[in-house]
């Protein structure tokens, strides 16, 4: 498998999806290895796991995680600075 840099905002944005609501980004079973989940499943949407829970994340900011977790890498932001740029405007600074 070939990483590209994608993979790293990708992980930058689970990072970030993981201090918003707590959780990782993916539901592993008691019988899946968490490479298992990370080849075979699709993220659970942040906006999912938000749901129910007390916090003030800006549907904007929402909006920025789940564009940089897409699972077709071509749907993602290109570069970090794309990704900090639309963090940073998705929180009005």
């Amino acid at each position: 498998m070939n990483v590209q840099p994608s993979g790293d905002l990708w992980s930058a944005a689970a990072t970030l999806y993981f201090m918003l609501c707590g959780s990782p980004p993916r539901d592993l079973t008691d019988d899946q290895s968490a490479w298992g989940a990370v080849l075979s499943d699709v993220h659970v949407p942040l906006s999912r796991r938000l749901e129910g829970l007390a916090h003030d994340v800006p549907p904007s900011l929402v909006a920025v995680v789940e564009k940089a977790m897409q699972s077709d890498a071509t749907q993602r932001f290109a570069t970090a600075w794309e990704l900090r740029s639309a963090i940073v405007n998705a929180m009005g600074l």
